[in-house]
């Protein structure tokens, strides 16, 4: 059988949790959920990772990326949606595979006049 994933934002109105629930039930190899489905929801990370493991499932997390516009020639959106956005985002990837990414946080703000 091919390795068919399952994509979070097919049912954008349930939880992330509750959507891994569901592929897992209906058992599909992995499912891609997608971050802004993750904060808009404010689903568990550790819940979604522990879930997936029980179901023997994989999964990818998609960065936050419909709302990100880093070329463009407002100076606010570059430097502080954009960046608040993608930390968002990697503090959701790291719980849900506890790694710590603090120092990329650091960087990121260190680095905020360079961008």
């Amino acid at each position: 059988m091919e390795n068919i994933y399952f994509s979070s934002t097919l049912r954008w109105h349930e939880p992330a949790e509750q959507v891994v629930r569901q592929a897992a039930s209906d058992q599909l190899p992995g499912i891609e959920i997608w971050a802004p489905h993750v904060f808009f929801h404010d689903s568990d990370p550790l819940v979604i990772r522990k879930t997936t493991e029980q179901a023997g499932m994989h999964f990818t997390m998609h960065a936050p990326s419909w709302d990100l516009n880093s070329t463009s020639f407002d100076r606010s959106v570059r430097l502080k949606q954009d960046l608040q956005t993608v930390v968002e985002g990697m503090d959701t990837t790291s719980a849900s595979w506890e790694q710590n990414l603090s120092f990329i946080r650091q960087h990121f703000q260190a680095k905020e006049h360079v961008i």
